[in-house]
């Protein structure tokens, strides 16, 4: 015995008819989605880093090329992102969350590890060779970590600033202020204020630190000084703008950066949907009536197969 079916027509849902509706769940989806990208760092190549006053020649090389391209006021740095300097040459090297490096001449590094979530922020710097001053303020997050490696050692930071010098063989640290723990083959060392120590390959036993040097001690005070004129210049000039690039990558204790812009383009989406809204008919700032209720109509039932 053949069967056959047969179809009935079932009616669109309304709120399929209703393009402020539809326009209006859309785009509440939408903006939260992006909001938890955003806030999670779940967002693809979103910059942690920048560079600032560049000075002399300095190239910049993204993960993955092959040609290396001269860095520009504001570039962005990713991780995996390559920097070289040439002689006479330096840069600044600027977090959201208000980490800073001094970046000077004939300084080769790379940075393997570049991340930033709501919940931690991770930053591996390899230098090669050459020599930075860094000044890394206090990690708020256990989960957080900020790694300097060289050659020769890996040195663990949180709120510290301190010189490292690489260069024939061996890395130099000279504390100005904090705490740093250094991992080498030979041996852990924890440095003080005012501590120094020298790691070098094939070393046997680690190295005693040593107070650094009157001469060492004015150098780091004076980069110090100049990096917080440098980032205070640099938080003026990001908040003078309407360029949220420049804000989130802006200098200081700029962590709020980043939250900052999810609000300004929540509350832009959001004056969309109403507007969205306003136009199909619906005044959603209108609290005593609200949206109209959509209702999906009842759909006939099937009817039973037939011979």
């Amino acid at each position: 015995m053949r069967h056959q079916t047969k179809l009935s027509y079932i009616q669109t849902p309304a709120v399929c008819r209703m393009p402020g509706i539809a326009t209006l769940v859309f785009t509440l989806c939408f903006t939260a989605a992006l909001s938890f990208c955003i806030r999670t760092g779940y967002a693809a190549d979103k910059p942690v880093a920048s560079i600032h006053n560049i000075q002399g020649e300095v190239q910049l090389r993204g993960a993955g090329d092959e040609e290396w391209t001269a860095a520009r006021e504001g570039d962005k740095l990713f991780e995996g992102s390559q920097l070289k300097t040439g002689p006479d040459s330096q840069a600044l090297l600027v977090w959201n969350r208000g980490h800073a490096v001094k970046v000077f001449e004939l300084t080769r590094l790379t940075l393997d590890e570049l991340s930033l979530k709501k919940a931690s922020e991770k930053t591996s710097m390899n230098i090669l060779k050459g020599k930075a001053f860094v000044r890394a303020k206090k990690l708020l997050k256990k989960e957080s970590t900020f790694t300097i490696r060289t050659p020769t050692a890996i040195a663990g930071v949180r709120g510290t600033e301190f010189l490292v010098d690489v260069r024939g063989g061996a890395s130099s640290f000279s504390m100005l202020s904090g705490l740093l723990g250094i991992s080498a083959e030979s041996g852990d060392i924890v440095l003080g204020e005012n501590q120094a120590v020298e790691v070098a390959a094939g070393m046997q036993g680690a190295p005693e630190p040593v107070e650094v040097a009157p001469e060492v001690r004015t150098e780091m005070e004076s980069i110090s000084a100049e990096i917080s004129a440098e980032l205070e210049e640099l938080g003026a000039s990001a908040g003078g703008g309407g360029d949220d690039s420049a804000d989130l990558s802006g200098a200081g204790d700029s962590g709020d950066a980043i939250d900052a812009i999810v609000n300004d383009n929540m509350e832009n989406s959001i004056n969309d949907v109403i507007e969205n809204a306003a136009e199909a008919g619906y005044d959603l700032t209108d609290t005593t009536t609200g949206v109209p209720e959509v209702t999906t109509p009842d759909v006939p039932p099937m009817p039973p197969d037939t011979p």
